[in-house]
């Protein structure tokens, strides 16, 4: 079976993730995708976030009823922190022995993978699907800056070409706190969860 393993702080995980996630069901080989709520995501040191739990509860609420989503609690439980998508990935491979599976990052990852912890690792071991990302160009040039041209051979291989959904959690977030309508952004769950916890709001 081929896995895709999605991460990211879902804070909140809107309609965007989710739509992205079916398309790449329908129009790729990935069977079933397992969300991995990051515990202490290093690009984002001291940036606020919102609890762990709170931002799981809304990730199974937002993929509650979709049969080949999941969700994976698995960097808060039994990684060190900060999390490293690199260990990540090895503790999972060693749970999904028995199957394939492929990192799904966006376009701008893609740009920036150079960087990551051990990402030339990541690379070289795993298959990368990338999805567009809006403002973003990723082409052959620009990563022939940092990777050989067999690499980048491989990694453009695997870009998917869909629609760019042009919702992100930082606009979310600025919107409540504008006190403007997200209805139409998130599930209607997470919109009763967020309201019912007072998420995002300036007191």
């Amino acid at each position: 079976m081929n896995i895709g393993i999605f991460g990211g702080t879902f804070d909140p995980p809107h309609n965007g993730h989710i739509n992205l996630a079916k398309a790449i069901i329908e129009d790729t080989d990935i069977n079933e995708i397992i969300f991995i709520l990051s515990a202490a995501p290093p690009h984002k040191p001291g940036l606020p976030i919102s609890s762990f739990q709170d931002r799981m509860n809304m990730l199974r609420l937002a993929i509650d009823g979709i049969n080949f989503f999941s969700a994976s609690d698995i960097e808060y439980k039994r990684l060190p922190k900060p999390s490293y998508m690199f260990h990540t990935m090895l503790e999972l491979e060693s749970l999904y022995d028995q199957d394939n599976l492929v990192l799904i990052i966006g376009e701008d990852s893609l740009d920036q993978l150079h960087l990551w912890h051990k990402g030339k690792e990541i690379a070289e071991k795993w298959k990368i699907l990338t999805y567009p990302r809006k403002g973003e160009n990723v082409t052959f040039e620009s990563l022939s800056k940092n990777w050989s041209s067999e690499m980048v051979g491989k990694l453009l291989k695997t870009m998917v070409p869909m629609v760019v959904f042009p919702i992100s959690a930082t606009n979310i977030r600025e919107r409540i706190i504008s006190k403007e309508s997200i209805k139409n952004l998130v599930k209607p769950e997470v919109l009763n969860y967020i309201n019912e916890n007072n998420l995002y709001r300036i007191s």
